[in-house]
């Protein structure tokens, strides 16, 4: 019998690049505002059941913008902002996105 002793943890992260010019400023208003949008969306589309399924505000991306780009990372991965982008009209084809598995 083989017995492996490690570090076990559930936290994953990621982290992504959208560039600004495909997005408009609605799209760009709905990101920074993600967990509140995700209540809201939830509570539309299905309100016994949560679409976005995440733990509460502690899942919250951390994001950064400039002239050209929308960053964002996470060190927990519960909210699922591809799944997010898709309810707000961002293709997939568009983000740069990058999961730790990744590297």
């Amino acid at each position: 019998m083989r017995l492996k002793i490690d570090y076990i943890t559930n936290s994953s992260s990621a982290s992504f690049t959208l560039p600004r010019k495909y997005l408009t400023e609605k799209q760009i208003i709905l990101i920074f505002n993600h967990i509140e949008v995700a209540d809201i969306i939830d509570e539309i589309e299905n309100p016994k059941y949560k679409l976005l399924d995440y733990s509460g505000p502690s899942d919250e991306w951390l994001l950064d913008i400039d002239e050209e780009y929308i960053y964002g990372h996470t060190s927990m991965t519960n909210f699922d902002m591809m799944d997010f982008f898709k309810h707000i009209g961002i293709h997939q084809n568009m983000v740069e996105y990058k999961h730790d598995n990744d590297y």
